[in-house]
């Protein structure tokens, strides 16, 4: 990626521009009346500063809960909100239909609509309350075949998973 002169090559000034711009999320803000700030980022790690300077380091993952920072005083205390929502979608792979099974602890709203891989909604499934352990069957044969993604989406926590629509 460099040259014998450790000039870079275009390559590495492309790799540079993917990690550091491409790839990079900054957002910056100020909280809603509700007293939330909320963007959308890749997983990775994040460094929030807050208005006193303090630094604050958080690590988003697939596997992550629903954080929320707490700010009172110009400090600030990082906690786990809510408990994992978990989701299983079978058969998967699938041609005709996919059955997801959400558990859950407590009675929830929910948004429940599919993806592709780009993040564009391409069905939405169900709009209501979800009740713990629900299990719901939706029709994929609208799809074409290839990799989706079903999103359960609350207020303030969701869930992905992928799956496989193949061939009839």
């Amino acid at each position: 990626m460099f040259n014998d002169d450790k000039s870079s090559k275009h390559a590495a000034d492309t790799v540079y521009h993917l990690i550091h711009e491409v790839w990079t999320t900054n957002a910056s803000g100020t909280t809603s009346e509700n007293g939330l700030f909320e963007f959308r980022g890749f997983y990775g790690e994040y460094e929030l500063t807050l208005p006193s300077g303090e630094k604050v380091p958080l690590n988003f993952t697939p596997d992550a809960k629903d954080t929320v920072i707490y700010i009172s005083g110009g400090t600030s205390a990082v906690e786990d909100m809510l408990p994992s929502v978990k989701m299983t979608l079978f058969p998967n792979p699938t041609q005709d239909k996919i059955f997801i099974t959400i558990s859950e602890h407590t009675t929830r709203y929910a948004d429940i609509y599919i993806t592709d891989l780009q993040g564009k909604t391409v069905e939405n499934v169900f709009r209501g309350m979800i009740s713990p352990l629900a299990i719901m069957e939706h029709s994929v044969q609208n799809l074409a075949p290839g990799m989706y993604i079903v999103v359960v989406q609350g207020e303030n926590w969701s869930a992905r998973s992928k799956f496989i629509v193949n061939e009839p």
